[in-house]
């Protein structure tokens, strides 16, 4: 690459960056959908255009912020000295997880495409691609985790580590969309201690017989009904 061609890309991250953190502090004083791209131009002094030639949308700079954070967290996770006991990796990587999403800044952040109204196929390509490598790269944290656990017999065996680490990571964002965007006031405990019982919650499914996979009683909605029709009771075999 060329001299002026490196300038040129200095150049256009710089001025990625400061659209990015224009952005981001307009969405934390206005949200994201009190906000609007003529006034993320006018903040950040670049024309409209400029703007577009870097984000097609919105939305693509909400979620551009959304998979800087999971990089940064996915960073910051891959540099611990994790224990090889499954448990007790559970445990750090939890504690780890739990840091960074008690920090307001990181949680509003991850935040922020609750907000927004769309759909992955409204991104463009790239900032899809992008999200979609670092939400990979979390998971797969996760389903390496569930499967060192399982053949080392302290986890219980059955869990869908994928469909595990969706709920451990919604429950997480929605703790940080609740307590950092909307509703400050609905927990009174300090964000290390919510987010430190999700961890609990996790790691007791994973470890306790009676919340194996299929355990107990499983509910279904009648549609023509409305109400709640038990359908079955399947027995704890693990």
């Amino acid at each position: 690459m060329s001299v002026a061609a490196q300038r040129l890309t200095r150049e256009r991250k710089a001025r990625e960056a400061v659209v990015l953190e224009t952005a981001r502090k307009l969405f934390r004083e206005k949200g994201v959908v009190g906000t609007t791209m003529d006034e993320i131009a006018e903040a950040s002094e670049f024309s409209k255009p400029t703007i577009y030639a870097y984000f097609h949308s919105k939305n693509d700079i909400v979620c551009t912020l959304l998979a800087r954070r999971l990089e940064h967290l996915n960073e910051q996770l891959e540099a611990l000295d994790l224990p090889k006991e499954p448990k007790e990796r559970l445990a750090a990587i939890g504690n780890a997880v739990t840091l960074y999403m008690a920090d307001v800044d990181y949680a509003a952040d991850l935040s922020f495409p609750i907000e927004a109204d769309f759909r992955l196929a409204d991104l463009t390509e790239a900032v899809r691609e992008g999200l979609s490598t670092q939400l990979a790269r979390a998971f797969a944290r996760v389903e390496e985790l569930i499967a060192d656990g399982e053949r080392a017999g302290v986890f219980i065996k059955g869990w869908d580590a994928k469909r595990l680490g969706v709920f451990a990571w919604g429950m997480l964002v929605g703790i940080a969309a609740l307590t950092k965007r909307f509703h400050p006031d609905i927990l009174a405990d300090s964000s290390a201690t919510v987010y430190a019982d999700v961890l609990r919650i996790v790691s007791r499914g994973l470890t306790d017989p009676d919340r194996a996979p299929g355990a107990g009683t499983v509910e279904k909605v009648d549609p023509a009904a409305g109400a709640m029709s038990r359908t079955r009771k399947t027995e704890t075999t693990s």
